[in-house]
């Protein structure tokens, strides 16, 4: 079950994340809002062509509590990821930890 969709300014604004130098490993893994914990779920990530910066194409990214993997429907199956896999993080989704 869904409880809510978390839009912090104020945190957000406090997560400093480089479109062009952003690595997974830097996107925070567990986040603590008002008492309660988040746990990273994954993230969409969009890769930009260089010859036009308004096209491009997303991926998806999938935490497993150890490991990355990387899902790519040009490639038509996962991959593991590395955490200093370049990224250019546009949603991160967090899921509320069961304490």
């Amino acid at each position: 079950m869904i409880e809510s969709v978390i839009t912090d300014k104020r945190y957000a604004a406090s997560i400093v994340l480089h479109k062009n130098d952003t690595t997974l490993n830097s996107v925070p893994k567990i986040l603590r809002i008002n008492e309660k914990n988040y746990v990273i779920a994954g993230l969409v990530s969009h890769q930009q062509y260089a010859s036009n910066e308004n096209d491009g194409h997303y991926t998806a990214y999938i935490y497993d509590t150890i490991r990355w993997y990387m899902y790519n429907d040009m490639l038509i199956k996962r991959r593991m990821a590395t955490d200093e896999e370049k990224i250019a993080p546009h949603i991160i989704i967090y899921t509320a930890k069961n304490t």
